[in-house]
């Protein structure tokens, strides 16, 4: 049996057995309830855990960076170089966490 019909058997298999994952789309509400097919759910899958994603200072403070320097960092801190926005807040997590120092990572993949 080939690659590929071994992949569409094991496919197969998880459709019968109803193990199948799909991407699924819903509404977000509010920072913990969601709308999907007309119904309403509490989000327990999130990672907006802290509902900041809704909260108007986190929002107020998005819009005001995005006017400032954009939407995007432009590239790969060791390339392209990096915002001063990313040492002050290596300085403040130090400060915080009682560090010589911090290093911040824009995913958890990049660390």
């Amino acid at each position: 049996m080939d690659y590929y019909q071994d992949f569409q058997k094991k496919l197969e298999f998880k459709e019968q057995e109803q193990n199948k994952r799909t991407i699924k789309t819903y509404e977000p509400l509010d920072a913990v309830r969601v709308k999907r097919n007309d119904s309403e759910y509490i989000m327990m899958a999130s990672n907006n855990y802290l509902g900041l994603t809704h909260d108007a200072r986190v929002q107020q403070a998005a819009m005001q960076a995005i006017q400032r320097y954009g939407t995007g960092s432009g590239g790969a801190r060791l390339t392209s170089g990096s915002f001063p926005l990313f040492k002050e807040l290596e300085i403040a997590i130090a400060n915080f966490k009682g560090t010589e120092q911090s290093l911040v990572f824009n995913t958890g993949y990049m660390a």
